[in-house]
């Protein structure tokens, strides 16, 4: 547990929602914020809390009623409450008994410049806000501009409530207790808090080091993964929104040794990966002497390099090799090591059914996935050039399944390195 503000360690309570009720598991750890618990597989919601912030609550409907024991770590931001004033707005749980003296006055209205950003994010948010003014028992309504901005002016003494209801956030409820009619302008800040989603990438035991990042199809924006502070073989993020993801991981060479697509929900997402293999040249333990790996394959069928190269396909939505394909594969590694004046192309292709810009992406993957297998195999990551076409490029008409498979292709050429 931590300040999101500040990165310091909170001690904090944790309880858990089961269909029996509300469980308390206990605190974080004083001093590190660190908690070791076990979680019932019936349990539904994770909830934190700790006096002065907000409280988070993770849901784990993500996770499998049905799955097997697992260690998996996670970090959990907490976001400070803004503390009761006067003339400032501040969150309703924050609210202690106050009293305006006499009637309300009147003067030069107070101007209010309201800014509405994500909390984690600080990116600012069209959102709908809405004032509810005690002494007049009105409501007024705004919308926030592209900067996430809204003005209102207060013209007698009042105690006004604000509230905002947006999707994929936790409901904002505020106050502000207007005194000063001084004609002057104050600016009010609202940190907007999503429903907290949480990705947990669990590392092979043994695996050398690997970083990794989540890039987002939607907008191509990175995330990185950090560790987890006291737990091996953990990566971690909480600064991630649902949604469409191509995960990568590294060896701290940097160099990228394998990726998969993910759809991350809302609440807690914990994902394994498979072992990755060693880059080139970098021993991968005691038991293994070199990362390059051995030449020798004994294929099902042996083609013709580096005429013959057939067409990799793939089902509907799937970028998985099958056993066939691997075969090929190898044979297309071993070829490469024995003859390094040659470099490959690999062109990924999907069919047209479906957005556009998924296709794209699900071409790039299963390119990706070719040139993965073959990093795996020895090839320098030098030796090839990896695309992804979408469905923009046809081969076969899409008036049956059978022809719209066609479409859903892996391209390999190989070429004498210029």
């Amino acid at each position: 547990m931590l300040d999101y503000k500040t990165r310091q360690p909170i001690q904090a309570s944790l309880s858990v929602k089961l269909p029996t009720g509300r469980v308390l598991l206990g605190q974080s750890a004083e001093g590190s914020g660190q908690f070791r618990i076990d979680l019932d597989c019936r349990a539904t919601v994770l909830i934190i809390e700790h006096t002065g912030y907000h409280t988070q609550q993770l849901s784990l409907s993500n996770l499998s009623a049905n799955r097997s024991a697992v260690v998996f770590g996670v970090l959990i931001p907490l976001v400070a409450l803004d503390k009761q004033g006067v003339d400032q707005l501040y969150q309703q749980s924050a609210q202690r008994h106050y009293e305006q003296q006499g009637s309300p006055k009147m003067g030069m209205p107070q101007r209010g410049l309201f800014t509405v950003t994500d909390a984690l994010t600080n990116s600012p948010l069209r959102v709908k806000a809405c004032l509810f003014s005690t002494n007049e028992q009105t409501k007024r309504c705004f919308d926030t501009d592209s900067k996430g901005l809204f003005r209102a002016s207060f013209s007698k003494q009042d105690i006004v409530a604000l509230e905002i209801q947006q999707s994929g956030y936790l409901p904002y409820q505020g106050n502000i207790v207007i005194e000063q009619l001084d004609g002057q302008q104050r600016t009010h800040s609202i940190k907007l808090l999503r429903e907290l989603t949480v990705v947990s990438i669990q590392i092979p035991q043994g695996q050398q080091k690997v970083n990794g990042e989540l890039q987002s199809v939607r907008d191509n924006t990175t995330t990185p993964l950090q560790s987890v502070p006291g737990v091996d073989n953990q990566l971690c993020t909480y600064m991630i929104q649902p949604g469409q993801y191509k995960l990568t991981a590294k060896h701290t060479t940097g160099v990228a040794r394998y990726s998969q697509p993910l759809t991350i929900r809302t609440g807690l997402n914990v994902i394994a990966l498979p072992a990755i293999a060693p880059p080139p040249n970098i021993s991968a333990g005691a038991a293994t002497s070199t990362a390059r790996p051995h030449l020798t394959v004994s294929p099902k069928r042996v083609y013709r390099l580096p005429d013959e190269l057939p067409l990799i396909y793939f089902e509907q939505g799937s970028y998985l090799l099958d056993e066939e394909d691997r075969d090929l594969l190898r044979q297309v590694g071993v070829f490469m090591q024995t003859h390094p004046e040659y470099r490959l192309k690999i062109i990924g292709h999907t069919d047209p059914e479906g957005d556009e810009q998924i296709n794209r992406y699900l071409s790039e993957l299963r390119a990706r996935m070719i040139s993965n297998f073959l990093l795996w195999q020895g090839v320098p990551e030098k030796k090839m050039a990896w695309s992804g076409q979408g469905s923009r490029y046809p081969i076969s008409p899409r008036d049956t399944e059978e022809n719209k498979a066609k479409n859903r292709r892996v391209f390999l050429k190989l070429e004498i390195d210029q």
